[in-house]
């Protein structure tokens, strides 16, 4: 039986890229997202008001939630993301807030 090198020599490439990927989603998906309790953020003034209604009993977590909006409308999304998670901090069952910072980082 005859071999075709060419074809070896193409799949383990494929198979070392599936492998490599297969490592990379199961390692995403053992770690859950983890809210860091002691993220903070400055309240930044001048951005405008914000009032969306989300879903959660603190009220910090909302304040925190509506400045993390003005931001991302300004663009600034480094700062956004540090007032979704200081808002996470505050109501780490939050879904607006972690949703939030999945918005910010984009894909």
């Amino acid at each position: 039986m005859k071999t075709n090198l060419r074809s070896l020599t193409h799949s383990r490439p494929r198979r070392l890229a599936t492998a490599m990927a297969l490592a990379l989603l199961t390692a995403c998906a053992a770690v859950p997202l983890q809210p860091d309790l002691a993220a903070k953020a400055p309240l930044l003034a001048g951005f405008g008001e914000s009032s969306v209604a989300i879903t959660t009993p603190s009220a910090e977590a909302r304040a925190w939630f509506n400045a993390g909006l003005l931001q991302a409308w300004a663009f600034n999304a480094p700062e956004a993301i540090r007032m979704f998670k200081a808002a996470l901090a505050q109501d780490p069952r939050c879904a607006m807030c972690a949703w939030g910072v999945a918005w910010q980082m984009g894909p």
